[in-house]
């Protein structure tokens, strides 16, 4: 009777049921949930970008990783990339809110590239989620993303014969894995 003021809670719904089919394997039921809140968010983002818009990222993110999960990577990789197109323009107007989804974003979609293999192409999505994490480091909040997107990178320079990268992104990483030694072995 008001779908203005009840769809977006439907939309959130149909996400939250999603990320539990997800959770206990069921992977048809959590893709067709997906697929309702994406479709109630694009129809909203189109009346209100300014509101709906994070939503609407958000259940495509969500759908990446559901797809990257059950190995349909090309539409994972889509799915990533509808996602950070709208994650760019947010972070760019409001960096404060919006830059960890972006940096969270970029990270999945390289991880989802290393699984296909595709070492080359995964670089740029780690040195952007990497860039963003060492903002985060600097401004004192904590992130495994830093060190996560270092061991990436260090990973897939070593693969492509680039080892004055890889020795490079290592000397970052390997005081920071010795401090989180430390601090789990007593």
């Amino acid at each position: 009777s008001n779908p203005k003021a009840y769809e977006p809670y439907l939309a959130a719904s149909y996400n939250n049921l999603a990320n539990l089919y997800r959770s206990t394997q069921r992977f048809t039921e959590s893709e067709a949930m997906h697929k309702q809140a994406l479709a109630i968010y694009e129809r909203l983002a189109q009346s209100n970008p300014q509101a709906y818009e994070p939503y609407l990222a958000g259940s495509y993110n969500n759908l990446a990783i559901l797809y990257s999960d059950t190995q349909r990577f090309a539409e994972s990789e889509e799915m990533f990339k509808q996602a950070l197109a709208i994650y760019e323009r947010l972070a760019h107007s409001n960096p404060q809110i919006y830059e960890t989804q972006l940096m969270e974003s970029y990270y999945w979609l390289g991880r989802t590239m290393l699984l296909e293999e595709k070492y080359r192409e995964a670089q740029e999505p780690f040195q952007k989620s990497l860039h963003l994490a060492r903002k985060q480091i600097k401004s004192g909040t904590e992130t495994s993303l830093y060190w996560e997107s270092l061991y990436y990178l260090s990973f897939i320079s070593a693969n492509e014969k680039d080892y004055a990268s890889a020795y490079t992104y290592n000397e970052e990483l390997l005081p920071l894995m010795n401090t989180m030694y430390q601090k789990y072995k007593e």
